[in-house]
């Protein structure tokens, strides 16, 4: 009897798990949460659709808070909005089902105590990244093999930055994956494509690095375990040499990995929850960085500093600012993309150059918020109009295709592709994990899923089909791959989109920032997209991946080499 009281205890004391489920942006998400006399004790995710680099890092974090504040109501990670709407939707129902104290919840609510921010002690360290996207991770990990000590911040909870969302691939000319390809290439014609698409106001020098020394930092990724063997042309190459993983998935998530994986290996010193706020500059040299991160401000001194911020596509009030045109679109930037950086440099009498010059991106999947990689074009895609026609050259420069897209019925068109398209490029099955594919098993069943006209969709496609056979198109285009006639047939629909902001701190071909005067300031140092002049007023697809792994790699070299000097 005594033997059976104890089992009953220990019954009702045992932990019970309950499950609940939400919508992220892949989908349902499913989760069970495990209760011990009511408390929460563990999350753990069953099921979900969540991208890797985005949804499945926010887990934890989410885990960390709900479980700290015994509730559901508790801030989204910024970056991973939608992610967070489907954790805590799922928690919130787990805890109902369990017959807990329904909460009201209301996501977009912080707390309306003001935060009390109390000062911390100061840190020293040689080179200081301020950025945690593709270009600060390539800084700090050259800096560091430099022998230099590095400190990295991130503003967001989560390092990527705009870098994880990239699709398309690393431009670079007279490369190995090319060679070993057969494909001919040169980076003087890299260059001369990069100059018209930027309609030649780009700064030559900046080009001329980015253009020749693309094959210099793949074989320095390719020494820290990131392989980009697969090469594919990309809108506004002469040539294809956008490189990217040899499955085709996307550059972005692999690149990322590679670099956050290097990075933490090396020892760097990652602060995440970190924003600079203001830089120190004296007699012409920077001295520290004033920083808040939670509730602590404390200033960081740093004999080197370098600004990889990214840019400002996401600050729809500052691209409206600068290009009043722009009123009104969306955007495809990760949630950070501010633009903070700018107002503290201009105080300091920092040149900023061509921020009118910001880019649409014209294939933007507005329902997700994601870009489709132009890599589905050059491996077969073309555009059709909401009345089936082909219209564009689809591998003209991104400029000319969205102005081209605007003018459509509707201001939309779709990509239209095949079997052979879809099997050749892993990151569409990305896509159709986010529910934006339409598919059919004929060109007549998929004019009728996407409402267009089915024998203009069809006469579009057969048309199509003998220009590859003639190699000659009224539209322009020089390069096919295979005629579109294997099905199934996909469609996705797509409108332009805020995506790259060109215009930034205007630096020389050492890295360094330049004031309006044109002096360089010592030790200071930037690179990636918070930079302006390398694009001019329009980037090519491949071009982004190219600048913040060539100039990050560049600017932590020398940011280095400065720190040991002084």
């Amino acid at each position: 009897m005594k033997f059976l009281i104890i089992l009953l205890l220990l019954g009702a004391c045992a932990p019970k798990e309950q499950t609940g489920s939400g919508t992220g942006f892949g989908g349902k998400l499913d989760l069970t949460i495990t209760l011990d006399e009511d408390k929460i004790t563990d999350i753990i995710v069953q099921n979900h659709n969540e991208t890797a680099y985005i949804g499945v890092r926010a887990f934890p974090l989410l885990k960390e808070k709900i479980i700290a504040a015994q509730s559901p109501e508790v801030d989204n990670i910024s970056g991973a909005s939608f992610t967070s709407y489907a954790y805590k939707a799922a928690v919130a129902k787990a805890m109902e089902t369990a017959g807990l104290q329904a909460y009201k919840i209301n996501f977009n609510t912080k707390s309306p105590n003001p935060i009390t921010l109390t000062n911390g002690p100061d840190v020293e360290v040689d080179v200081l990244v301020i950025g945690g996207g593709g270009a600060g991770l390539s800084a700090a990990i050259s800096a560091t093999e430099a022998g230099s000590k590095v400190m990295l911040i991130e503003k967001m909870p989560l390092l990527g930055g705009n870098t994880v969302y990239s699709a398309g691939g690393l431009n670079a000319a007279e490369t190995s994956s090319q060679k070993a390809s057969g494909m001919e290439d040169s980076k003087q014609v890299y260059y001369e494509d990069t100059m018209k698409g930027g309609k030649n106001i780009n700064n030559p020098e900046l080009v001329k690095i980015l253009t020749s020394e693309g094959d210099i930092t793949i074989d320095w990724l390719k020494d820290k375990g990131i392989d980009l063997a697969k090469v594919a042309l990309l809108a506004g190459s002469s040539n294809p040499r956008a490189h990217l993983p040899a499955d085709g998935s996307a550059i972005g998530p692999y690149l990322f990995a590679g670099l956050e994986s290097y990075v933490t290996k090396i020892g760097v010193d990652i602060r995440p929850n970190t924003l600079a706020v203001a830089l120190n500059i004296n007699n012409g040299q920077i001295h520290s960085v004033k920083v808040e991160s939670d509730t602590t401000m404390y200033t960081i001194k740093a004999k080197s500093v370098i600004i990889a911020t990214g840019g400002f596509g996401a600050n729809l009030e500052m691209v409206t600012a600068n290009n009043p045109k722009l009123k009104g679109f969306k955007t495809s930037n990760h949630k950070g993309a501010t633009g903070d950086i700018f107002p503290i440099v201009e105080k300091l009498g920092i040149q900023l150059k061509d921020m009118n010059q910001i880019q649409i991106n014209p294939t933007g999947e507005t329902a997700k918020s994601f870009i489709i990689t132009e890599a589905v074009r050059g491996s077969g895609g073309i555009f059709v109009n909401a009345e089936g026609k082909r219209f564009i050259n689809e591998l003209g420069t991104r400029d000319v295709v969205a102005a081209s897209i605007l003018s459509q019925p509707k201001s939309m068109a779709f990509i239209v592709y095949d079997n052979q398209t879809r099997n050749a490029l892993k990151i569409i099955e990305n896509y159709e994990k986010l529910g934006i594919v339409r598919q059919a098993k004929t060109l007549e069943e998929l004019a009728g899923v996407i409402k267009v006209p089915s024998a203009e969709l069809q006469n579009t496609i057969t048309s199509f089909n003998e220009i590859i056979v003639a190699q000659k198109d009224p539209l322009g285009r020089v390069r096919f791959a295979k005629p579109i006639e294997q099905g199934p047939f996909y469609a996705i629909a797509i409108n332009p989109v805020i995506h790259h902001t060109m215009g930034g701190i205007a630096v020389n071909t050492e890295s360094q920032v330049l004031l309006k005067n044109n002096t360089p300031v010592k030790g200071l140092y930037a690179a990636g997209e918070v930079v302006g002049g390398i694009h001019g007023a329009n980037r090519l697809g491949g071009n982004a991946i190219s600048d913040i792994t060539t100039f990050g790699r560049r600017s932590g070299e020398r940011a280095a080499k400065f720190a040991q000097e002084n």
